[in-house]
């Protein structure tokens, strides 16, 4: 289906022969990354990942405005293949010049502090406690990181554990977090096209008199993702609407004007008002760099680009109160005009809330 979406020949060939071979050469000698993207032969291919996600369609849409004067414009894996390799030189500069040490370890980052840890317990020193606190302890007093990256974790820890956890690595202070959420549309009642539907029959039937669904329907197959793609600079590129069923392109819809809710509810559980005795009593050392919150840039993901989720939510944000971010929020989207107020008398006294 993603290779459908590519309106340009250049790319669905590209795209197509990426997906039965694992080749990303664009021409003889020149490839991204050999041992991340290029399948040996005899291996499975990774269906689960494609060199084409590895940047957003965003991020796309970029690469294809730098180049816009070129005639023609270059294909999107082409763009992508020099983006890479201008990047690993510039890792490679680095390294020669011994400005960036690269070092992989292998811990276990759990909110269960008091037990002991598993994986990566011979990291610690012999004198002290050999427990999953003292792991995050050991992140902020022996590598002090000014950035830390934690991928979709907080889809797997409540979010009160999770800052919690976090502000323990970040002690030392100067710290910027960042996230995405894959699963929070789940926890937040109106982000699916079947929660505005009577589902209690084997089949959902719409008995909306207002007839929001249908209205949600000609939106997502419509103007709204027209102007998504042109606004990303990606209707040179993608077709929009893209292939894909009217059901998850309202979905987006609904994601985008909805997420919010579910941010609001997730960053709030990071509040230590009430909870400071006994988060120290179990070992987190609150000082002016990690007792604070504020929130950076919130966007939800885009529609268009090879990603296994269009609804992800991206998040950076720092519990450093000395810190000063600049504020880039997606939550200030919400449904298209004509839509919000149907969408908020459909859900009526259960309002955009998240499910409890």
């Amino acid at each position: 289906m993603d290779t459908l979406n590519f309106k340009r020949q250049v790319d669905r060939l590209a795209h197509l022969n990426y997906s039965l071979t694992g080749e990303v050469a664009v021409s003889e000698g020149e490839f991204a990354s050999l041992a991340m993207f290029n399948v040996p032969a005899g291996a499975p291919f990774m269906i689960a990942e494609s060199v084409f996600a590895a940047i957003s369609g965003a991020q796309i849409g970029q690469l294809v405005q730098q180049a816009i004067d070129r005639d023609p414009v270059p294909g999107v894996l082409e763009l992508m293949v020099a983006r890479f390799e201008k990047k690993f030189a510039e890792f490679r500069k680095m390294m020669h010049r011994e400005e960036l040490q690269i070092e992989v370890h292998h811990c276990e980052v759990s909110a269960n502090w008091e037990v002991p840890c598993n994986i990566g317990r011979h990291l610690l020193p012999d004198a002290g406690p050999k427990t999953n606190g003292a792991i995050l302890d050991l992140i902020s007093s022996l590598y002090q990181p000014y950035t830390m990256s934690w991928s979709n974790v907080q889809d797997y820890m409540p979010p009160r554990a999770f800052h919690a956890s976090a502000r323990r690595c970040s002690a030392h202070g100067e710290v910027v977090h960042s996230g995405y959420s894959i699963n929070w549309a789940f926890w937040v009642y109106g982000t699916s096209v079947t929660d505005y539907m009577d589902c209690t029959d084997m089949y959902p039937v719409m008995v909306d008199d207002g007839g929001f669904v249908r209205k949600l329907m000609e939106q997502a197959c419509g103007e709204v993702i027209q102007f998504n793609a042109k606004l990303l600079s990606l209707d040179t590129i993608f077709h929009s609407p893209p292939f894909d069923t009217p059901l998850n392109i309202g979905h987006y819809i609904l994601a985008v004007g909805l997420h919010k809710h579910w941010t609001n509810y997730w960053f709030g559980e990071a509040d230590v008002e009430g909870r400071k005795a006994s988060l120290r009593k179990r070992g987190l050392k609150l000082n002016q760099r990690n007792s604070g919150l504020q929130v950076g840039c919130v966007a939800p993901g885009t529609l268009f680009g090879c990603n296994r989720v269009q609804t992800p939510v991206c998040m950076n944000w720092t519990y450093d109160q000395e810190l000063r971010l600049q504020k880039v929020s997606g939550g200030d989207q919400s449904l298209p005009a004509g839509l919000a107020e149907e969408a908020s008398a459909w859900l009526g006294h259960l309002s955009h809330g998240v499910v409890p």
